[in-house]
């Protein structure tokens, strides 16, 4: 029976892997091409970090910061904290970070708040997700949080380099 339990949560850790890569994708897809207003702009940043890791830091230190990673690149680094915790580091071609991506599955307890990410209470929709970008362009880098409806919902956030305002 616990050969059962085992296959069954290797089926759901693959089935988090593709949401995860779709939910890459479609972020990648939406910050490249969205137009945020003005309301979502804003210079105060509350959310500005993870795990000592900040936009434009070299790879280097954020390999010496974060540790062992599943899988590496000149491009980018997959790190996964706990089976409820992963994060995506990708990088520019000075090797310097260029995106954040953060994910949460299963238990989302550990999973910040809309709040703690991007500084305001964001209603969520019928279905439970929740999805707000704001732009700093001062500090050089919009953060969009975004959590998935339904039962087996996965809060996703992500820091990504946008050109610097003075």
């Amino acid at each position: 029976m616990s050969t059962v339990s085992i296959t069954t949560t290797e089926n759901e850790l693959r089935g988090n892997e593709m949401k995860l890569s779709l939910l890459f994708a479609a972020l990648f897809v939406f910050g490249g091409y969205c137009n945020i207003s003005a309301q979502g702009v804003q210079t105060k940043v509350p959310y500005d970090s993870y795990k000592g890791i900040t936009i434009g830091m070299p790879a280097a230190d954020v390999r010496t910061k974060l540790g062992k990673r599943t899988d590496e690149s000149d491009a980018e680094d997959d790190f996964t904290f706990s089976e409820t915790e992963s994060a995506r580091v990708f990088y520019d071609d000075k090797k310097t970070v260029r995106v954040i991506s953060i994910m949460y599955t299963g238990d989302l307890k550990l999973a910040p708040t809309p709040k703690t990410v991007v500084g305001t209470d964001v209603p969520s929709k019928a279905d439970g997700g929740i999805q707000k970008t704001v732009q700093y362009p001062k500090a050089g880098f919009w953060i969009s949080y975004s959590r998935t409806g339904g039962d087996d919902a996965i809060v996703m956030i992500t820091l990504q380099k946008m050109a610097k305002e003075n």
